[in-house]
């Protein structure tokens, strides 16, 4: 069994473990890495709502988030 490495939050349910970084939640004491995660996740997020794509238009460093085709085999 692969255990997970230790967080400043509890993982709970994993299909919740985003949360603490695309919201403020009570009790989740970001480190400083978490919380530069959690910016950029929250910019992408807030590009793909506004724009329709997650990606900077200005710069490379980001991924490229390919658009779905429906030939694909994952979502």
């Amino acid at each position: 069994m692969t255990l997970q490495p230790p967080v400043s939050f509890p993982y709970k349910a994993s299909h919740s473990t985003d949360i603490q970084y695309l919201f403020s939640v009570a009790g989740s004491n970001l480190d400083s890495a978490q919380q530069a995660l959690s910016s950029r996740m929250v910019g992408y997020w807030t590009r793909f709502i506004s724009s329709g794509s997650p990606n900077l238009w200005w710069h490379d460093r980001d991924p490229r988030w390919p658009r779905y085709d429906a030939q694909d085999r994952y979502l």
